[in-house]
C-alpha cells in the first residue's frame, strides 16, 4: 500500500525532476568524467521513473482529481525529456 502511495503521488515525480535536473546541471560545470557517469547512472533510473509515472496515468490508479494525474503525465515527460538531452549531451562532449 505504501509503494503505491509513493507512485501515485506527484511530488515523487516533481522531486526526482528536480533532483536529476541539479545533479546533471551540477556534474556538467564540475567534470566531464564525473558528469558521463552520472548521465549513466540516473539516465535509466529516471527513464524507469517515467515510465512508472506514464503507466500510473494510462491506467488510471490514481483516486485524485484529474489534474493531478495530467501533472504526472507532464512531468514523467519532463523527466523523459530532460534524460534524453542528458544523453544528447553526453554524446556530443568534446573529450578532447
Amino acid at each position: 500500500m505504501k509503494l503505491r502511495r509513493l507512485v501515485e503521488n506527484v511530488w515523487t515525480y516533481a522531486s526526482w525532476l528536480a533532483f536529476a535536473l541539479a545533479a546533471y546541471v551540477a556534474t556538467y560545470y564540475t567534470d566531464p568524467y564525473v558528469y558521463g557517469f552520472t548521465v549513466l547512472g540516473l539516465g535509466p533510473l529516471s527513464f524507469i521513473v517515467a515510465l512508472c509515472g506514464g503507466i500510473v496515468w494510462a491506467l488510471g490508479l490514481r483516486a485524485q482529481p484529474r489534474r493531478m494525474s495530467h501533472g504526472i503525465a507532464v512531468l514523467s515527460l519532463l523527466i523523459a525529456s530532460v534524460t534524453v538531452v542528458a544523453y544528447a549531451v553526453l554524446a556530443n562532449f568534446q573529450w578532447a
